[in-house]
Formats: C-alpha cells, sequence, structure tokens
C-alpha cells in the first residue's frame, strides 16, 4: 500500500473510531480496544457481554454507495488469505461514516453461509482498486441485502439524538 493510501485508512478508521466504540458501548456493554499484532488475528475490540469476551473485527468505509459489503478473500492474492479466512473474531462490523450505518453480523454465521454452494461463489472475485498498494488485495462483493435476507446480518442506523436504533426488517 502506499504510504497515502495507508495515511487514507488511517484517516477513514480514526474518524470511525470513536462511533463505533461508542455504538460498541450502547448496544453491547464494557469495550477494549485491541493492540498491536493481536489486531491481525483477534479484530481490533473486545467486548464483555454476559461474561463472555468477544472479539469484534471492524471495517469502516466513508459511505454505502453499491449496497455492498466487500468481503475480503485475500490479503496478497495468492499469498496471503483475507480476513473472511483469517479474522478469529467473533463478530463483524462494517460502518459506513456518512450514512451513520452499522450493519454487524457473527463471522461464523457469516463463514457458514459463505462456505453454502451457491453463496459467496455466485459474486464475482474482484481486486480492490479504491487504493492504491503493493499487495494485491481481493475480495466478493456482496449486497448487503443479501446478507440481511440470508445470512442474519443486523443494521443498526444512528438517530438524531446518537442514539443507536436496529432496523427491523
Amino acid at each position: 500500500m502506499s504510504s497515502n493510501a495507508y495515511a487514507e485508512a488511517c484517516n477513514i478508521e480514526d474518524l470511525g473510531a470513536s462511533i463505533v466504540f461508542e455504538f460498541l458501548e450502547q448496544v453491547l456493554g464494557k469495550v477494549i480496544r485491541v493492540t498491536g499484532k493481536d489486531r491481525q488475528v483477534f479484530g481490533d475490540y473486545y467486548v464483555e457481554k454476559a461474561g463472555k469476551d468477544h472479539a469484534i473485527e471492524v471495517k469502516h468505509e466513508i459511505e454505502n454507495i453499491h449496497k455492498n459489503l466487500f468481503l475480503e478473500t485475500w490479503s496478497n492474492r495468492h499469498l496471503k488469505q483475507g480476513w473472511l479466512y483469517t479474522s478469529r473474531a467473533d463478530i463483524l462490523i462494517y460502518h459506513f461514516i456518512k450514512n451513520r450505518e452499522i450493519y454487524m453480523i457473527s463471522m461464523d454465521t457469516l463463514r457458514k453461509w459463505a462456505y453454502e454452494p451457491g453463496h459467496l461463489d455466485v459474486y464475482e472475485e474482484k481486486e480492490q482498486v479504491k487504493y492504491e498498494q503493493i499487495n494485491t488485495t481481493c475480495g466478493r462483493p456482496v449486497p448487503i441485502d443479501v446478507l440481511i435476507e440470508k445470512a442474519g446480518m443486523r443494521k443498526y442506523i444512528v438517530d438524531e439524538g446518537g442514539n443507536w436504533k436496529r432496523e427491523l426488517f
């Protein structure tokens, strides 16, 4: 990843981090930010709920233009698998900053859905082209509506008072 692309990705993450932290506290409970090399494996946060720790992987995007989630299959094509396969997080959160939306799904549930024939494999694997980078990151853009309907993903929106509400379908 070029230094400008890396800096841009860090800026987006910084922009969204406080919003996601507040969401996690409001919806799930006590939050601990993961640091160092543990982030590559366990995600960005730990949340304690009902006496159990849950590792949470967070993806931030500025805007939800295409109505898809990019499920990363390769971090570096043919050399390193993407977070869909390597993350040991319990929960995936996809945050769209401008849309004030958060999507949340159990990683186990997402993987079970993805591994079923006729699910993830029907979506074309595409190279990530938003940011210029050295490695070739690939993933499958999957419509959000499909993940909500078929895999049980949940959508949350923030109201004017800063409260997160689950949108029911």
